[in-house]
C-alpha cells in the first residue's frame, strides 16, 4: 500500500521528468529548426564551394611554383652549359636534363680550345686529356645540329638516332659509343676517334672523317655518300650494304674490313689498303683504285666494271665471278689471283674470256696460265731474276 508520501515523490519526480524531457525535445526543436535555417541560406554549400575553390588555389599555386622551379632549373643548366670550365663541371648532367625534357641544343658549344699540356697531351694523338668530359653522358635522339663539341670526350656516350647535323667533333673521343641511327651529314669528324662504336645505319654524307679511327667498329648500312675519308682507318670494321658512292677515301685503310655488298661506286680509292679485306658483291663501278693494295682480298662476284685498278696490287686476290668489263688494268699485280671456283686451280678455260673483257688487261703482270695470247710485262721483283 502506497502512503500519500510516496505519492507525492513520485508525482514530484514525473514532473521533474517531464520538464526535464520537455526542455530536451524544445531544445533539438530548436537545433532542427536552425539547421533549417541554415539550409535556406545555403551555408553548408557555400562553404563547400570556398573549401573547393581553395583546393583549386592550392592546386594551381603547387603548379605555379612547379613550372617555376623546373623554369629556373632549365635556366641554370644553360648557364651551366655556357661556361667555359674543363672536365665534366655538371655539364654531363645538365645535358641530360635538357634531353629529357625534350629542350633543341642546337648550336650548343662546348669546345675549349687547348691552351697548354695541361688540357692536350699530344696534338697529333687522340690519346689526350679531353678538356669537357661527358664520358657515357645518356643523350638518345638528342637535337645537336651545328653544336660543338670538338675535343670533348664522349667515351661510351649514347647518341643513338641523335641529329649532329653539322656539327664539329673534330678531334673527339667517341670510342665505343652507341652512334645507331645517328645523323653526321655535313659534321666535322676530322681525327676523331670511333674506334669500337656502333655506328649502324648511321648518316655520314658529306662528312669530312679525314683522319678519323674506325677501327673494329660496327658501321653496317652506313652512308658515306660525299664524305670526305682520306687517310681513315676502317681497319677490322664491319661494312655490310655501307654505301661509299663519290667518296673520297684517299689512302684509306680497310684491311681485314668486312664490305659485303658495299657499295664504292665513283669514290676516289688511290692508294686504299684492302688487303684480306671482304668485298665480295661489292659495287665498285668507276671507282678509281689507282695503286690499291687489295692483296689476298676477296672480290668474288664485285662489280669493277668501268674501275680505276692502274698498278693495282690484286695478287693472291680472289676475283671469281668478278665483272672487269672496261676496268682498266694496266700495271695491276695479278699474280696468283684466283679467278676459279676449282680448288685444283686457279685459272681455267673461261679465265681468258673474264680477263680480256678490261682494258690494257695485256699490260697487267698475270701468271703464264694467263697469257691468253699477249706477251706478259716482267714483274719490277723478277726483272733481276732474268738470265
Amino acid at each position: 500500500m502506497i502512503h500519500s508520501g510516496e505519492k507525492m515523490a513520485v508525482s514530484g519526480y514525473q514532473r521533474y521528468k517531464q520538464a526535464k524531457d520537455s526542455k530536451h525535445e524544445s531544445k533539438k526543436d530548436r537545433l532542427h529548426a536552425f539547421a533549417d535555417w541554415l539550409d535556406q541560406l545555403h551555408v553548408v554549400r557555400i562553404f563547400s564551394a570556398v573549401s573547393s575553390f581553395l583546393l583549386v588555389i592550392t592546386i594551381v599555386s603547387f603548379y605555379w611554383d612547379y613550372e617555376g622551379r623546373q623554369e629556373q632549373r632549365k635556366i641554370n643548366a644553360w648557364q651551366l652549359l655556357t661556361n667555359k670550365a674543363p672536365g665534366n663541371s655538371g655539364k654531363k648532367e645538365a645535358l641530360e636534363y635538357l634531353n629529357s625534357i625534350g629542350e633543341p641544343l642546337i648550336g650548343i658549344n662546348l669546345s675549349i680550345p687547348p691552351i697548354s699540356s695541361d688540357t692536350i697531351k699530344d696534338e697529333s694523338s687522340n690519346d689526350r686529356v679531353s678538356p669537357v668530359f661527358l664520358r657515357k653522358v645518356e643523350l638518345p635522339r638528342a637535337f645537336l645540329a651545328s653544336a660543338d663539341l670538338s675535343r670533348a670526350n664522349l667515351a661510351f656516350a649514347n647518341l643513338q638516332d641523335a641529329i649532329l647535323f653539322s656539327a664539329n667533333l673534330e678531334r673527339t673521343n667517341l670510342l665505343r659509343a652507341n652512334l645507331e641511327g645517328a645523323n653526321f651529314e655535313l659534321a666535322n669528324l676530322k681525327m676523331a676517334n670511333l674506334m669500337k662504336s656502333n655506328l649502324k645505319n648511321t648518316i655520314f654524307n658529306s662528312a669530312n672523317l679525314t683522319d678519323s679511327i674506325l677501327v673494329e667498329s660496327q658501321l653496317d648500312n652506313a652512308h658515306f655518300l660525299s664524305a670526305n675519308a682520306q687517310f681513315s682507318d676502317f681497319g677490322n670494321a664491319s661494312l655490310l650494304g655501307a654505301n661509299f658512292t663519290n667518296a673520297k677515301l684517299m689512302d684509306a685503310n680497310f684491311k681485314n674490313a668486312s664490305l659485303n655488298g658495299a657499295n664504292l661506286s665513283a669514290s676516289e680509292l688511290l692508294g686504299a689498303i684492302f688487303q684480306r679485306s671482304n668485298l665480295e658483291k661489292a659495287n665498285m663501278e668507276e671507282a678509281v683504285l689507282f695503286s690499291a693494295e687489295m692483296q689476298a682480298a676477296k672480290l668474288n662476284d664485285s662489280n669493277l666494271r668501268g674501275s680505276i685498278l692502274e698498278s693495282a696490287k690484286l695478287n693472291q686476290a680472289s676475283l671469281i665471278g668478278s665483272d672487269l668489263r672496261g676496268a682498266d688494268i694496266k700495271g695491276a699485280d695479278l699474280r696468283e689471283a684466283d679467278f676459279t671456283s676449282d680448288t685444283k686451280t686457279l685459272h681455267d678455260n673461261k679465265t681468258c674470256e673474264q680477263l680480256t673483257k678490261a682494258k690494257n688487261w695485256q699490260l697487267a703482270y698475270r701468271d703464264a696460265e694467263l697469257a691468253c695470247g699477249a706477251p706478259i710485262p716482267v714483274h719490277p721483283d723478277d726483272k733481276g731474276k732474268e738470265n
